[in-house]
């Protein structure tokens, strides 16, 4: 009789555990959960993760430093002079209007190099219609030459003016019938109604025979 009894109630957890399993009760399972302190709220999972943080793509640098100045190709012909005047550029490598000083091409001459004060004149002898010659003293070149006139007339548009803050500079210079090369820059007079213009250049030209060589 004891057995029995023993055996019903055997079955009668067993079956008790099994209603409980379909009930539709989740199992338990493990969550593994942090220890706070009472009263301090749990952290979320979101704001446990590593916050991102976004840069912006570097910003490309740019060089503030001055293209340099003998970055132009060199002239390709000798009995050249090259004008930047304003925006408008001019390569006067043509015949001259009238043959002079021994050659039909722009040309660099020394006058009175017997003297204190030896002038450098650079001219363009009319090449294509434009006027241009610089003036200047120099004891020593090649080297800087200081300026007393750098003067433009242009038959095709009737302009002629002077230039200031002229600077002219002799980089190359051989003998008579050789090859002078050099630089120039200043600033054209305002006209009526019109700004000042800026002016530059270079040139390779023929060293014309001396003016009253010694």
């Amino acid at each position: 009789m004891g057995r029995a009894v023993n055996r019903l109630a055997a079955a009668g957890i067993l079956s008790a555990l099994a209603c409980a399993c379909s009930s539709g009760r989740p199992r338990a399972t493990t969550v593994s959960a942090e220890r706070t302190a009472p009263g301090t709220p749990a952290k979320s999972a979101a704001a446990s993760e590593p916050v991102k943080s976004e840069t912006a793509p570097p910003t490309p640098t740019t060089s503030s430093e001055p293209l340099p100045v003998n970055d132009e190709p060199a002239l390709k012909s000798v009995g050249a002079i090259e004008v930047v005047l304003g925006n408008e550029r001019k390569l006067l490598d043509g015949p001259c209007q009238q043959t002079w000083r021994g050659t039909d091409r722009p040309y660099l001459e020394v006058l009175d190099p017997n003297t204190a004060s030896p002038r450098v004149i650079l001219d363009t002898c009319g090449s294509k219609g434009f006027y241009f010659d610089i003036v200047g003293n120099a004891l020593k070149l090649p080297g800087p030459v200081t300026p007393m006139r750098l003067r433009i007339q242009d038959s095709q548009t009737h302009e002629d003016w002077e230039a200031r803050d002229v600077k002219f500079e002799v980089t190359e210079f051989a003998a008579p019938g050789g090859v002078v090369r050099g630089t120039f820059s200043g600033t054209m007079s305002p006209r009526l109604n019109r700004d000042a213009v800026p002016i530059r250049g270079r040139f390779a030209v023929v060293r014309a025979p001396d003016r009253y060589a010694p």
